[in-house]
């Protein structure tokens, strides 16, 4: 018969491993409408949406959207490409603003596949992201955040 601390042992390290593993978690990728803008690395990726990056070779200054603050879409995007909290991202977002180094993405109202692709449409250089089963038929998937 197993022991009570054998079935402790094996029942704490299931519960840390499943917590570890992000299960919940939604697969984002992000992409745009622009077919000149490169695949890019995740390293890049986290440069762009934490303002410590603004353009990209060979098409220049990008313009990124965003989901709305209190959204849990953005809280989940952001932990998994920064490993960053909703706050933590609002702060390096408003210190660059204020210092005038970057422009925080474009939060949108509708965040909608239609109100996504209209965005990308009216912005030359848009990249957005959204959970893989919202994103629009016609775009160049840039990365995959998992």
């Amino acid at each position: 018969m197993l022991s009570r601390r054998f079935i402790l042992c094996i029942s704490l390290f299931l519960a840390i491993s499943y917590a570890n593993a992000g299960y919940g978690e939604q697969t984002f990728v992000i992409f745009t409408l622009n077919h000149n803008i490169p695949e890019i690395s995740r390293a890049k990726a986290k440069m762009l949406y934490t303002g410590k990056l603004k353009s990209i070779k060979p098409v220049g200054r990008v313009q990124l959207m965003d989901w709305q603050h209190n959204s849990s879409e953005r809280a989940s995007f952001y932990r998994q490409l920064a490993n960053k909290t909703t706050g933590q991202i609002n702060s390096l977002w408003a210190s660059a603003a204020f210092s005038g180094k970057a422009k925080p993405p474009t939060p949108l109202q509708d965040t909608t596949s239609a109100a996504i692709t209209q965005w990308l449409q009216d912005q030359n250089n848009g990249i957005a992201y959204a959970p893989q089963e919202d994103i629009p038929v016609n775009s160049k998937i840039l990365l995959i955040v998992k």
